[in-house]
């Protein structure tokens, strides 16, 4: 991710393209809107296309850290006892409920 950065001098510590004052959720809003690698560039001629797909990469990759991180920290303590969890069988968790074991095996 070294086309990203976070500094706090720079839009509130925003990530931003390397180099620039181009927040990433400026480019992820004009793709949003319709917008093609192409019209981006021609809005910001000094942006590559390198640079918005760093952009899609940097979000991608947070939000999966950020969900991964809210369902990690919502995971009570199971106690799946000595023989571990069920072999064989879906597991999935449920926010406010816990893990549940659907269905036979697989």
């Amino acid at each position: 991710m070294e086309r990203i950065v976070c500094n706090p001098e720079i839009l509130g510590g925003k990530p931003v393209i390397k180099g620039t004052r181009i927040a990433v959720y400026l480019i992820l809003d004009l793709i949003s809107e319709g917008y093609s690698f192409e019209e981006i560039i021609k809005l910001y001629p000094h942006l590559t296309t390198e640079d918005i797909k760093a952009c899609i990469r940097y979000t991608s990759k947070t939000e999966d850290q950020a969900w991964l991180k809210a369902e990690l920290g919502e995971l009570p303590p199971y106690d799946w006892g000595s023989e571990g969890p069920p072999k064989g069988k879906p597991v999935r968790y449920e926010s406010g409920i816990g893990l549940i074991i659907t269905g036979d095996k697989q």
